[in-house]
């Protein structure tokens, strides 16, 4: 067979194609293409089968990734807390002049502490006659040392972790750190 054109002759078998392309059994619908036709959608049971189980899986999911989320909130705030703390040290060398961290204060000195929390603050039982009154008050000198204490914050939710101060650069000590809850 031959196709005709403006342009030229060119045989079937030239362009790739066969001679049943050409036969009317070529185009008849076949059982294979009717069963696909039929098949445009899912039915209402399928449907309500997976809202189902979608519903079932957010059901279990939600609350833990919501407990998940305030955890790691929860977590963000202690460490940006902690280290404003550890960071005071610093602070009171490069200003070059003493930083006094009372309960009074707190709010003052650490931008990290969310509203509501509460703080105490205990010296060290070793601190020098005169530098530290014992009053709850945590002193820096200029150079950045102190004699050492012990911070206690709390939540609104009663939530506690206490750090510990070592002298002589007062930085928070991570093992001595303590998690306390409210029972």
């Amino acid at each position: 067979m031959v196709i005709f054109s403006s342009a030229a002759v060119v045989p079937l078998y030239m362009i790739g194609m066969s001679y049943d392309c050409l036969s009317p059994a070529y185009f008849k619908p076949t059982l294979k293409n009717r069963a696909a036709r039929s098949m445009r959608g899912f039915t209402l049971l399928e449907m309500l089968i997976v809202l189902t189980l979608v519903a079932l899986i957010a059901g279990i999911a939600v609350p833990n990734f919501v407990r998940m989320m305030e955890s790691f909130t929860a977590s963000t705030k202690w460490s940006a807390l902690l280290n404003e703390v550890d960071g005071l040290p610093y602070r009171a060398y490069a200003e070059g002049k003493p930083i006094r961290l009372s309960a009074d204060n707190a709010p003052q000195l650490l931008s990290a502490l969310p509203q509501g929390w509460t703080i105490r603050v205990e010296a060290s039982a070793t601190s020098r006659p005169g530098f530290n009154n014992g009053d709850g008050v945590v002193n820096y000198r200029e150079n950045g040392w102190c004699d050492g204490g012990r911070i206690t914050f709390a939540t609104p939710e009663g939530a506690q972790r206490t750090v510990r101060l070592a002298a002589p650069r007062c930085a928070v000590q991570p093992r001595q750190a303590q998690r306390q809850s409210s029972q």
